[in-house]
């Protein structure tokens, strides 16, 4: 029995292989140690001993699914375009980003993180009401969370995939000499519109001005995004051609900045190319992947507040063919931060026992928290699908 599980399948690593006739090797660049490996093994990339638990039951079940993700993949890859809105291979594409965007080390360690700096943060607020200071001196001794974190980060694939089906799509073609890379966790979320905003988060799957980059391939990058605050490329094209080598690197920092560790192209792109996004956007991975806060009941010393995100990495990505709408602009930052999409977030196409009946009830009840102002109100759709 097999004890690697991948979290980024190999399916989907072979699209970036140095050679896609032999697909056993891609160029690696290890953002730890700096080093470039122009001819690193494909098959030895992202994957975690038992990932998935004890036995290959869920690595055999997802690579069922990504038999259907490479199908829809295909699709883009022989016809320049995007399956039908309507068709099943675009659902499968939706579940394709809802999946890969939860399954990765790093979603699983961002939700690790998140349980345990939520358990302490509870149980220090208990400690110091109840003057118990043995107990929170011993706080940060134990770790709190899952045996399995990827599997409670998984649940929310299908919750992804329904929120973002209102985001409209466009193909971002590579020109001559450009080329796109990917990454160890290559779904990356960005909100140009809420750029600066650093007290909530602003890349849930429901977020006003959400982006989704997704690599397909060294020559095509998918951008889902929201409709009503961008303009992307030309009118009723659905597709760009890159030949700005800025743009390219800025959706490359994307990759850079939010991978786990690794990042991957098929082209001999060389060390140096490296080596200037980190000199630019270093920093911006020193940005926390998951932020808990809590709050004191100025009326109510018994009460208190705690709200937790994910923070997004100012990157001030400029890219020529995008621009916020008019209408959109003129809505202050704040406003912009607390706004979402949608305020029912849909059932979950794999828990036949959630209903849409469900989910509206979910909905009026987000509703009548939000009434109240209160920042739990404000998170309560964020948390429930990242």
């Amino acid at each position: 029995m097999g004890k690697k599980h991948h979290y980024v399948p190999r399916f989907y690593l072979k699209r970036f292989a140095i050679d896609r006739a032999n697909p056993r090797q891609l160029r690696l660049f290890s953002i730890p140690s700096g080093i470039y490996v122009p001819n690193a093994s494909l098959y030895n990339q992202c994957h975690r001993s038992r990932f998935y638990g004890r036995t290959n039951e869920i690595e055999d079940a997802l690579s069922v699914l990504e038999g259907r993700f490479a199908a829809a993949l295909r699709i883009i890859d022989n016809t320049g375009e995007l399956p039908k809105r309507t068709s099943q291979e675009y659902a499968d594409l939706l579940l394709f980003v809802g999946f890969q965007w939860m399954r990765t080390g790093r979603a699983a360690d961002d939700l690790a993180d998140q349980v345990d700096k939520l358990a302490k943060t509870l149980l220090s607020e208990v400690a110091d009401r109840n003057e118990m200071e043995d107990i929170k001196d011993s706080i940060e001794t134990v770790r709190v969370g899952y045996d399995d974190p990827v599997l409670i980060s998984m649940a929310r694939s299908g919750k992804m995939a329904m929120c973002i089906a209102d985001l409209k799509t466009h193909i971002v073609e590579a020109g001559d000499g450009i080329e796109f890379v990917t990454s160890d966790h290559p779904i990356q979320p960005y909100n140009i519109y809420c750029e600066g905003v650093d007290w909530t988060g602003v890349t849930g799957a429901v977020s006003t001005g959400l982006m989704v980059f997704v690599p397909i391939s060294p020559s095509r990058c998918l951008l889902f995004y929201d409709g009503s605050v961008y303009k992307v490329g030309k009118p009723n094209t659905g597709r760009t051609v890159v030949t700005n080598a800025d743009d390219s690197f800025s959706i490359n920092a994307l990759q850079f900045v939010g991978a786990e560790g690794n990042v991957y192209c098929s082209g001999d792109m060389g060390s140096a190319y490296f080596g200037r996004l980190a000199a630019r956007y270093q920093k911006a991975r020193g940005t926390p992947h998951v932020v808990v806060k809590g709050f004191q009941d100025a009326d109510d010393p018994m009460r208190s507040l705690v709200m937790n995100y994910h923070p997004m990495p100012n990157l001030r990505l400029s890219l020529s063919f995008v621009s916020v709408r008019r209408n959109a602009r003129k809505k202050p930052m704040r406003e912009r931060a607390q706004s979402y999409r949608m305020s029912i977030v849909p059932p979950d196409p794999f828990d036949p026992t959630e209903t849409w009946e469900e989910a509206i009830r979910e909905g009026i009840q987000i509703e009548h928290d939000r009434s109240r102002g209160s920042w739990v109100s404000l998170n309560l759709i964020q948390r429930s699908v990242r």
